[in-house]
């Protein structure tokens, strides 16, 4: 069957926040490459991605609006006439910015909500008033008519606000709600212990927003893998739980600001470089499919870790290396899954 990708273009390692939790590989790896190429070599990139079966397209960073060819790269992807999301911190978003974005092709914008305050909100990005640009950029996303999703990163300094959070999503217009627990890479594995909530937290969290889900009729998800041998996700009746899409029909890609294609923005292996390769030479290569066969040695013997990975093996190979779980799932592997019948 054919594939059907996602594109994360990542289109600066800058940013005005500093997020304690920051998942870009370049924030722990001082080797990655700092080079970031100019609309020409984006235009290159996007004419040669249109030789795949393109799906979507998703436009994040760094701060993706701090690259100064943003619009102009905006025009590009709209030829494609795929959907299109913006993945924006929220902080420099204007009613200008919005209009334009929707002109070009914008289907989606997705921006965080860290806490119910400012002052939880704030302490994680280090950047002082943070959250109030988030809620007004919130409510004009709204007022201009883009569809809205506010994103939580679940860690242990804001799980108890989450619910609160939500409920201000709600009452912002959100349109959907992705709810991820903090996934170690990047600037994030300098704060392990004060990020990573305990087990029973984020479940008891989860139970929650289940049911507001339900009570609101506001979809809810989660991008980040939960393996069934940590818990069974299917207590969640109204959230969707997604396993990683490495080798499947559903792949998604990240492009760094150099223009390397990378298997996802957690991910900081390599596979080429789309200015210079082919496309479908790398995304079909052996160095990918040896990425996505990699997987845990507590994982030999279950029976979906075909579909399952181990978890978030991204999260593995930056914080150890592929043959280990990543650290959340490793404080919480509960064994190994030898009968299933989905």
């Amino acid at each position: 069957m054919e594939k059907h990708i996602t594109y994360i273009f990542e289109l600066t390692k800058a940013c005005n926040n500093n997020c304690k939790y920051c998942y870009n590989v370049w924030k722990a790896d001082k080797e990655y490459p700092q080079k970031e190429i100019n609309i020409d070599d984006w235009q290159k990139i996007i004419q040669k991605l249109s030789q795949t079966n393109i799906r979507s397209f998703a436009l994040s960073g760094g701060e993706p609006l701090l690259n100064q060819d943003f619009f102009l790269i905006l025009k590009l992807l709209k030829k494609s006439q795929k959907p299109i999301t913006l993945i924006t911190n929220g902080t420099l978003i204007t009613k200008d910015i919005i209009n334009k974005s929707l002109k070009y092709g914008v289907t989606n914008f997705e921006l965080p909500l860290l806490g119910s305050n400012a002052k939880t909100h704030d302490e994680l990005t280090r950047n002082k008033g943070s959250w109030e640009k988030v809620i007004k950029a919130a409510k004009l996303i709204k007022k201009y008519n883009g569809n809205l999703t506010i994103v939580f990163v679940i860690v242990k300094p804001n799980i108890d606000e989450i619910i609160e959070s939500a409920e201000i999503a709600i009452a912002l217009g959100a349109n959907s709600i992705l709810a991820n627990f903090f996934n170690a890479g990047g600037e994030g594995i300098k704060y392990l212990d004060y990020l990573t909530p305990e087990l029973n937290d984020l479940l008891a969290c989860y139970q929650k927003l289940d049911l507001l889900s339900e009570e609101y009729e506001i979809p809810i998800s989660c991008g980040i893998p939960l393996p069934q041998c940590v818990t069974d996700t299917s207590q969640f009746t109204n959230i969707k739980f997604s396993y990683c899409q490495l080798g499947s029909n559903y792949p998604y890609y990240a492009i760094d600001p150099a223009g390397n294609i990378r298997p996802c923005n957690h991910s900081n292996l390599i596979l080429g470089n789309v200015i210079d390769n082919d496309i479908n030479q790398i995304i079909n290569s052996q160095k990918y499919h040896k990425y996505v066969k990699a997987r845990p040695i507590e994982c030999n013997g279950c029976k979906i870790i075909k579909k399952c990975h181990g978890g978030c093996k991204a999260s593995a190979e930056v914080c150890n290396n592929l043959n280990t779980l990543n650290p959340f799932i490793k404080n919480n592997f509960n064994g190994i899954i030898k009968d299933i019948n989905k």
